[in-house]
């Protein structure tokens, strides 16, 4: 019973007024730090653009809709190039490999290198060839589709998987105990999976 009195003596203290003038003003400092949020307008875009030197774009429903361009998009990357901005261009669907999103970028007249995409696709490459992932000769099992194996294969990186393999099938107990795992795999990489069942998760 004490110690609950304790308790409540303690909350009731933390909770009065002077305690809460107290805690603002010690996050007064932290909070005078936090950038204000700037409208973006016709009026306000020239000096944004002017204190930027790298611009981040998502892709999908930013600059094109299905196979359609966005109208302005493609002004509107060029007149950003010409000012001398370096221009990245962000996605989280791993159904594509650079190589591919370079020509799905052509083919809507949109003038973009490979060097300028990250998707998950590559950052998963990409970190796993940061890592030296290589060296320990090991393999990756790719729970996704061919944007995923693409950059594997670009980054020289072994892999099992994939869109078009089909792991032994888990229909009984007696599957399940005679089922053996691949020892060589020394990472998972997952990402869009449309053949994605309880088999290609157990492996």
């Amino acid at each position: 019973m004490m110690m609950s009195q304790q308790f409540t003596r303690s909350v009731a203290r933390s909770c009065r007024p002077h305690s809460r003038a107290v805690q603002s003003r010690a996050m007064a400092p932290a909070l005078s730090r936090v950038p204000v949020p700037q409208v973006i307008d016709p009026s306000t875009i020239p000096g944004v653009l002017a204190n930027l030197d790298c611009i981040l774009f998502d892709c999908d429903g930013v600059l094109w809709q299905g196979d359609n361009v966005v109208p302005g998009a493609t002004n509107a990357l060029n007149a950003l190039r010409a000012q001398g901005k370096r221009l990245l261009f962000i996605t989280n669907n791993t159904s594509k490999s650079r190589a591919t999103y370079v020509k799905k970028f052509n083919s809507m007249g949109l003038d973009v290198k490979a060097s300028e995409i990250v998707s998950a696709a590559y950052a998963s490459a990409a970190y796993l060839d940061s890592i030296d992932f290589k060296k320990s000769g090991k393999k990756v099992l790719v729970l996704a589709n061919r944007g995923v194996t693409e950059e594997m294969d670009d980054m020289g990186i072994d892999w099992v998987g994939g869109e078009d393999w089909a792991p032994p099938l888990l229909t009984c107990p007696a599957d399940v105990n005679q089922f053996t795992l691949d020892s060589d795999i020394g990472a998972v990489v997952v990402g869009w999976d449309p053949a994605f069942n309880y088999s290609r998760l157990a492996y």
